[in-house]
């Protein structure tokens, strides 16, 4: 790989994330209340169960 392939995968990269962040979620999926593990206990569990 050359160095004029980098920004080209960087950008691709980015891009990705952006369009992948802007994704929608069916409220069927979504879960409130005082039950519901929330974001740093998912990420906690998907470090500790690989």
């Amino acid at each position: 790989m050359t160095t004029r392939h980098i920004p080209r995968i960087a950008a691709a990269v980015g891009l990705a994330l952006l369009l992948s962040a802007c994704a929608n979620q069916i409220d069927a999926g979504v879960a409130s209340g005082s039950e519901v593990p929330g974001f740093w206990w998912g990420l906690w569990h998907g470090f500790i169960f690989p």
